[in-house]
């Protein structure tokens, strides 16, 4: 109950960054169109396709599109 939410938020801000809130805006705009588009192509893929959208940014960026390096 929730939990594909919870996932889907959990990814946006994976790969916004933490901290920011513009990068969680263009993620939350690139998770969505993804996964409309995937719901209305092949349904069952959508979730696995944000998280291969996640694993990626985060191999090349680990701090996210947005994030803050230390």
């Amino acid at each position: 109950m929730g939990l594909s939410l919870m996932l889907t938020a959990f990814i946006v801000v994976a790969i916004g960054g933490m901290g920011s809130v513009g990068g969680s805006a263009i993620a939350a705009v690139i998770v969505g169109l993804s996964e409309a588009y995937m719901a209305y192509y092949f349904p069952p893929g959508s979730l696995a396709v944000n998280m291969m959208i996640m694993a990626l940014v985060l191999l090349l960026k680990p701090s996210g599109l947005f994030g803050a390096t230390r």
